[in-house]
């Protein structure tokens, strides 16, 4: 679906690709099985680990290729710029939206990433549906263990346990009705596509697209 989404909204072969949150490069692993041919891929991403596993792996590449390591909730926080410059065929979210603490900084997120979009560009966002399935239910934590009072949250926000030693990972749930109200109102956009995949059962994500009108 998401190849099919590329081939129709940008009508052309090579794409400039914008990765925020892009971990150890997936995406861009999975655009180049694809027919698409990529002149220029900036991924941004807070882990240094992760940003080193895909620098590793992106050696010999024969298109300009940059990783960024920037605090994107800090950033977000201080209201400055994501600081990568130009504007972009794709700009993609996969993995990151849950991370994103508030719906003013989810909003802002999706906002001034759409920005760095050329006309016609397309940004494709995935929403984490963890909420859904009985297996992360029993992974909560309530907010106290994770040293938050209730007040202190927005509808939604959870604390999972995670891995082996006791680690606590905050994640948002964004569902159908909050995607509709965080991609409203974004100036030349229009959503061209939503859809569901990922899992055993095909809905672990939900995605949406978005292209820029102008």
């Amino acid at each position: 679906t998401l190849t099919d989404c590329i081939k129709s909204a940008l009508n052309q072969s090579c794409i400039s690709v914008l990765d925020i949150g892009c971990g150890n490069g997936r995406f861009l692993s999975w655009l180049t099985t694809k027919e698409n041919t990529i002149s220029r891929y900036v991924g941004i991403d807070t882990n240094e680990t992760l940003l080193l596993e895909a620098n590793q792996d992106m050696q010999d590449t024969n298109y300009s290729l940059e990783l960024q390591k920037k605090d994107i909730v800090a950033m977000l926080v201080d209201e400055a710029s994501l600081g990568v410059g130009e504007k972009y065929d794709v700009v993609a979210l996969f993995g990151i939206m849950h991370h994103i603490p508030s719906f003013e900084l989810r909003k802002q997120l999706l906002t001034e990433a759409f920005t760095h979009l050329l006309p016609g560009g397309i940004m494709v966002v995935s929403f984490w549906q963890f909420a859904r399935f009985e297996r992360f239910q029993n992974k909560l934590i309530t907010p106290e263990q994770a040293s938050f009072r209730k007040s202190e949250l927005e509808e939604h926000d959870y604390f999972l346990g995670w891995g082996d030693e006791g680690a606590v990972r905050y994640a948002h749930w964004v569902g159908e009705n909050e995607t509709s109200e965080l991609t409203r109102d974004i100036p030349h956009s229009k959503v061209v596509k939503t859809w569901y995949a990922d899992g055993k059962n095909e809905k672990l994500n939900y995605y949406v697209v978005l292209q820029k009108q102008r």
